[in-house]
């Protein structure tokens, strides 16, 4: 059975798109799970099919190429793989992105929960090329690698740093929804008529999509396991729009603000504004925890009885004015992703994997 499509949109990027497939041959499954990759060449110039043919060893590999028109954009394209999807949940990456071998087997620790919810992972950003053959001999997540490729975190750490990894704790989780990592169920995604095709320029239209599909009651969860590479080609992300990509992200965020008119409670301009840098401004939107009176700190270590400590913070939530913390120091339990779909208010629970995290810059805060 086929339960999760891979849809990865190209252009003119052959050789990073290889490296993207050949990690997915490396995948852990459970048994009776199959998974399938569906490559959407956006009318790329060079001969993409001949580089990537016969790459798929353990996953059929379905290749559809768009003719460039005055239509094209990433929204399009991965419409036209939702289209072709045959799994229950589809998986967007991008072209540049390479995936961890546990990458299933952690969509399936989230999806065992609620078929009904979106997933969302982390990316690191590597700063040097990437070799195939660091990929077949899986050294390309091994510590020593990362740190030779001078790996750096994406702003979405800082984020979490101050919200936590509770997407549940968050006004906006949909702010930091990309398809460079997400998941969502496919009929949910059909429900709301897949990716606004208006959406024709850089940007926006995965934040966008989410921001419907959120909107038809599907929880948001955060799994800082999941983490991916993005390959080097060139280009060093920041918390700003690079110069020669405002336009497009102005575009995509005046026709965001006419399809959802005071959407987070913002004018035309003050979306704009938002998606010029959600690094920076994502704060102004979130809950105001400043008048809270109590912090109470709860850490998960290797003797913690997990069903106990769940217990705990049950009967912690109906507390009001304290800001329950979370550390956990173990990472080897579910806890992470049954807190994010608890029924609580924002701004009042909070979760830190301490690996992820700056637990002595969270104490001090």
């Amino acid at each position: 059975m086929i339960k999760y499509s891979f849809i990865i949109p190209t252009y003119n990027n052959a050789k990073l798109l290889k490296n993207s497939l050949e990690a997915l041959n490396y995948l852990s499954v459970p048994e009776g799970i199959e998974y399938e990759a569906i490559v959407v060449d956006d009318g790329s110039e060079c001969d993409t099919y001949s580089v990537i043919s016969g790459i798929n060893k353990k996953y059929e590999l379905h290749y559809i190429y768009l003719e460039r028109c005055e239509n094209s954009s990433r929204a399009r394209a991965r419409n036209k793989g939702i289209e072709k999807a045959k799994g229950q949940i589809v998986v967007f990456i991008d072209a540049d992105i390479i995936v961890n071998k546990d990458y299933i087997m952690e969509l399936e620790r989230a999806y065992r929960f609620d078929d009904d919810i979106i997933v969302v992972g982390t990316r690191k950003l590597l700063q040097n090329d990437v070799d195939i053959e660091d990929i077949r001999n899986k050294k390309i997540f091994e510590k020593e690698y990362l740190e030779n490729a001078h790996a750096e975190q994406e702003f979405r750490k800082d984020v979490f740093q101050d919200l936590s990894y509770n997407a549940g704790n968050m006004n906006n989780p949909c702010l930091f929804c990309y398809t460079c990592n997400l998941a969502m169920p496919r009929n949910k995604i059909n429900k709301v008529h897949g990716f606004a095709e208006e959406l024709k320029k850089w940007g926006v239209e995965d934040v966008e999509l989410s921001y419907r599909v959120a909107k038809e009651n599907v929880k948001i969860v955060i799994n800082s396991k999941n983490e991916v590479l993005h390959q080097f080609h060139g280009i060093r992300q920041g918390k700003f729009v690079k110069k020669e990509q405002v336009n497009e992200v102005d575009y995509n965020a005046e026709v965001f603000a006419k399809m959802h008119k005071g959407a987070f409670g913002l004018s035309e301009d003050g979306i704009k504004k938002l998606f010029r840098s959600i690094a920076t401004r994502y704060k102004d939107l979130e809950p105001d925890d400043s008048g809270r009176k109590d912090r109470m700190i709860l850490e998960i270590n290797s003797d913690t009885n997990q069903e106990t400590f769940k217990g705990i913070i049950e009967k912690l939530l109906p507390l009001k004015d304290v800001e329950i913390i979370v550390i956990d120091y173990v990472e080897n339990s579910d806890i992470d992703i049954w807190i994010q779909l608890l029924d609580c208010r924002k701004g009042h629970l909070k979760y830190y994997p301490a690996s992820q995290t700056d637990v002595e810059k969270v104490l001090a805060s």
